[in-house]
């Protein structure tokens, strides 16, 4: 895969973080408990395990670019 320069990982980035959190409350509805893949302002992939789901997405795209968040269920606590 092709480098990306800081600056291009910076703007990606930061589009990927605003459409994780302008879209959250729906990808909570839909995809609670699993593993988020995000590029572009699209959901590329979700899975129960951060293993499978970079299998998934491995090789189809740049993996500099791409958010992967993990969505828990709006009653999951995590004791910190």
């Amino acid at each position: 895969m092709e480098l990306v320069d800081e600056k291009k990982l910076l703007e990606v980035g930061g589009r990927n973080l605003r459409w994780f959190a302008d879209n959250y409350e729906e990808l909570q509805e839909r995809h609670a408990d699993k593993f988020v893949a995000v590029d572009s302002g699209k959901l590329l992939a979700t899975h129960d395990s951060l293993d499978s789901l970079l299998k998934v997405i491995e090789g189809k795209v740049n993996l500099q670019t791409v958010l992967v968040e993990f969505v828990p269920s709006k009653d999951r606590i995590f004791v910190i």
